[in-house]
């Protein structure tokens, strides 16, 4: 397999795994002090779109925007519930 190929597979796993954790609609899915991989693979996304460029403007795109948005905002209210407690 070329480089490429394996690039984009890893790529695309990345972004699988990421919605698979952003769209649980199962207790069992849902994020817990002991979600270390979950909580690991949005950090991750996170920092792959703020370093990634699509373009070669050095502004975000609109996905990539939306990414980051939702992922903070998950990563906080985790912080905030889970760490607090009131949840």
């Amino acid at each position: 397999m070329s480089s490429s190929n394996t690039l984009s597979s890893w790529f695309l796993d990345s972004v699988n795994s990421w919605f698979d954790n952003m769209n649980s609609q199962d207790i069992k899915a849902s994020l817990f002090r002991a979600s270390t991989e979950k909580l690991e693979s949005l950090k991750n996304m996170f920092q792959l779109m703020k370093s990634i460029h699509f373009t070669s403007r050095d502004s975000w795109t609109p996905i990539q925007s939306g990414i980051l948005l939702s992922t903070t905002t998950v990563l906080d209210l985790f912080d905030h519930l889970v760490g607090t407690g009131n949840y």
